[in-house]
């Protein structure tokens, strides 16, 4: 891929990056619509997302497992940071992205990142549905539910 005669991925495909945004977009939309469910005072969301974004800042780039890092990977600050760096990687070390084939030992496989994106943009959308039932706008019925989460009114 090439911008202006510069060349930004040689040996990362065009579709694959087209992929990585795609998703990598809808996990932040959705990300974005649960945190606007979950918050009606626009001071404690942004506290709770100048926060949120330290820590994600502060754990990228350190070493975890896989597991760790599968789990972090739910929040869209920490994938995107997460998935780039190991683009670049394969970038660097010159040689073609394959989703389900490991570059090193220590990386990941491309492909299961994306379907942990996958996951955490359903469960994104099961807890907008749950918050919108049970907590409903002004004008929408409520639905009884016994199983009840906090709720950060």
């Amino acid at each position: 891929m090439s911008i202006n005669g510069w060349i930004v991925f040689k040996y990362v495909s065009t579709s694959i990056l087209f992929l990585t945004f795609i998703i990598l977009n809808i996990q932040l939309i959705s990300y974005s619509i649960l945190m606007g469910q979950l918050f009606n005072s626009f001071h404690r969301l942004f506290l709770l997302t100048i926060l949120i974004w330290i820590t994600m800042s502060i754990l990228a780039f350190k070493e975890f497992n896989g597991i760790s890092q599968f789990i972090l990977c739910l929040n869209p600050y920490f994938s995107l940071i997460y998935v780039f760096r190991h683009l670049f990687v394969s970038e660097r070390s010159m040689t073609n992205i394959i989703l389900n084939k490991r570059l090193y030992r220590w990386s990941p496989i491309l492909s299961n990142i994306f379907i942990i994106i996958f996951l955490s943009i359903v469960i994104y959308w099961i807890f907008i549905w749950y918050f919108e039932k049970i907590y409903p706008g002004l004008f929408l019925i409520k639905i009884k539910i016994k199983i009840k989460i906090i709720y950060f009114r």
